[in-house]
């Protein structure tokens, strides 16, 4: 926890545990190319007791094996990466990468910028949030980067301003295609940009409906259609807003 600074992680990785979690809280930017939060099976991993009798990929091992039976099952807490007034953005890498076993909220006030996040969901009630008060962008990536859920539940990815995906690997439900130990069923997305000020009707309606009142009147029974379009949006959307943004940097 960082009250009045940056929180620079470069790379970090947590040894897998049914009680862990992950926390990170600054004041200003979160920084870092890798964040593992492991979810792997303890047999595969070398200890005191159990010495490795060969060469191993700890780092692979880490980050791609899962337990059989997940580690987090029983966790209610979401893990938390939240840069209160400033952005989540790479190191010395091109991309921050999140490997991230259970629900998480992930919260940049400004932008985040070259994510690759994987996700994962253990029960169709979690709940994950990537959201940037400003722009969430990629740049420069080539195939690389994106957001990736597994398993079932809801992920919300939400700009304030700008989305891009550029060329990245884009957003991805996975259902139980990287770890078997899931339910077969994938997680629904929602993403949102745009949402740093509240939707402007009035000015949709100005200037694609009003115009229309001079135009032939084939054309004026489709005005009537906008307009209760336009109407059934503007008496849902506060409601509609207050449930998919309740989670407020």
């Amino acid at each position: 926890m960082a009250f009045n600074g940056d929180i620079n992680v470069g790379q970090m990785k947590l040894m897998p545990s049914s009680a862990g979690n992950l926390s990170l809280l600054a004041a200003g930017n979160i920084i870092a190319d890798q964040i593992t939060m492991s979810d792997a099976d303890a047999s595969v991993i070398p200890t005191v007791a159990s010495p490795i009798t060969s060469a191993i990929n700890l780092s692979g091992i880490l980050t791609s094996n899962h337990s059989l039976i997940p580690l987090h099952r029983n966790s209610t807490t979401p893990i938390s990466i939240v840069a209160r007034e400033g952005s989540i953005s790479p190191w010395i890498g091109t991309t921050t990468v999140l490997n991230l076993p259970k629900a998480a909220v992930i919260i940049a006030k400004q932008d985040i910028r070259n994510l690759e996040a994987n996700l994962q969901h253990l029960s169709p009630g979690d709940l994950s949030v990537v959201k940037a008060g400003r722009d969430l962008t990629y740049v420069n990536v080539n195939q690389a980067g994106g957001i990736n859920i597994s398993g079932p539940g809801n992920l919300l990815v939400e700009a304030g301003r700008t989305l891009d995906l550029g060329r990245s690997n884009g957003i991805n439900s996975l259902a139980n295609t990287t770890n078997p130990a899931l339910p077969e069923t994938g997680a629904s997305v929602m993403v949102l940009a745009g949402t740093g000020r509240n939707a402007s009707l009035q000015d949709y309606i100005n200037l694609y409906i009003n115009r229309m009142a001079a135009a032939p009147v084939c054309c004026r029974a489709m005005r009537m259609v906008w307009l209760l379009i336009a109407a059934i949006l503007r008496w849902h959307w506060p409601n509609t807003c207050a449930r998919l943004l309740a989670i407020r940097v």
